[in-house]
């Protein structure tokens, strides 16, 4: 009996389009895990005082736990990776979301482990080990929410090729757990605060120059804006560790509330950006304001944050056909004297 090529062929292609469907289905499955996953992440865009806290104490804990010079508390968002705390990273706010460390740790649902990062295909371009903190080996596991969702990392990286010991890595995990338990007990923060600061945010800012813009006497009121751009604070993270400029910015607030009083309102735009409107009085001299500011830094910087300067631009209003004009002003002429600076 001859061989029957139509079955024989039907079988082959019934096969393979079995694949596809099943390679199609995953991919689905797999896009929808991700986008429920990021949804997931959101319910922390806004992480407070209390979140942060237990994210930077977490990293130090990591890292000492594993005698390691980099401890990391992550949450991997869409396009980066977010750091909420870090020991040994100072200053870094974000890392690029590349495949490998962090990433891998959320992806997979175990604790990721690698023993020598420079010579494993799928870390050795990763930014943390071919860049300047020169990473060897890692050990990271997943945040997991109360509904199972993998958020982010607590993570401990080394100089050098290790491998961490079992019990470390389990106590990794209760460090997860417990920085996940702050994050969703915490209520979220007020988008109209600033959540270092505790001053009106931006969103006030903005509400409250549309206030002034539907005044009619606008014109004819004399005062004025100010913008006040901090600096030192990577020299004050790099000197006083994780939380130091946060502890300064705070200070930084509490002086302009008590400086400016009832003469000035302040706002605060986060890394290190400020704002004052003052002034609403006939013959208002912007002079009085800019002093209390400066005078303000100079006592924060006398509190042991030597490293904290600021720059200060001013736009009055006569100056200026509105509210927001006389803010842009202002702020460009803050970018000015820190260009004119160098």
């Amino acid at each position: 009996m001859g061989l029957d090529y139509s079955r024989s062929m039907l079988l082959s292609f019934s096969r393979a389009a079995f694949g596809e469907r099943a390679r199609t289905t995953r991919s689905v499955d797999s896009a929808q895990r991700e986008k429920a996953r990021l949804q997931a992440v959101e319910r922390f865009a806004r992480v407070g005082p209390a979140g942060l806290a237990a994210a930077r104490n977490a990293a130090q804990v990591a890292a000492a736990l594993l005698d390691a010079e980099v401890g990391l508390c992550t949450l991997v968002e869409e396009r980066v990776v977010r750091v909420l705390g870090s020991v040994g990273l100072d200053g870094v706010a974000e890392l690029p979301r590349e495949p490998g460390l962090c990433v891998a740790a959320v992806g997979s649902g175990r604790p990721r482990i690698v023993e020598r990062a420079d010579l494993d295909r799928r870390t050795c371009e990763h930014s943390l080990v071919r860049g300047p903190a020169r990473v060897r080996s890692y050990a990271g596991v997943p945040m997991l929410t109360a509904d199972g969702f993998e958020v982010g990392t607590v993570a401990a990286a080394s100089l050098e090729h290790r491998v961490p010991a079992t019990r470390a890595l389990a106590a990794l995990e209760a460090l997860a757990d417990l920085v996940v338990s702050v994050l969703e007990a915490e209520p979220p923060p007020d988008p109209a605060l600033d959540p270092v600061s505790t001053l009106p945010a931006r969103r006030r800012f903005v509400e409250r120059l549309a206030l002034l813009a539907r005044a009619q006497a606008w014109e004819r009121n004399w005062g004025a804006v100010l913008a006040l751009d901090v600096d030192g604070l990577d020299a004050l993270e790099a000197r006083g560790g994780a939380g130091a400029s946060e502890a300064a910015l705070r200070a930084l607030s509490a002086r302009l509330r008590e400086r400016l009083g009832a003469d000035g309102e302040a706002f605060a735009f986060g890394a290190g950006r400020f704002a004052v409107i003052a002034g609403l009085a006939a013959n208002f001299d912007p002079a009085p304001a800019i002093a209390q500011l400066e005078a303000a830094l100079r006592e924060v910087a006398d509190m042991g944050f030597a490293e904290l300067r600021g720059r200060v631009g001013v736009a009055t209003y006569d100056e200026c056909a509105t509210p927001g004009e006389a803010y842009r002003l202002a702020d460009w002429r803050a970018y000015a004297e820190k260009i004119g600076r160098r």
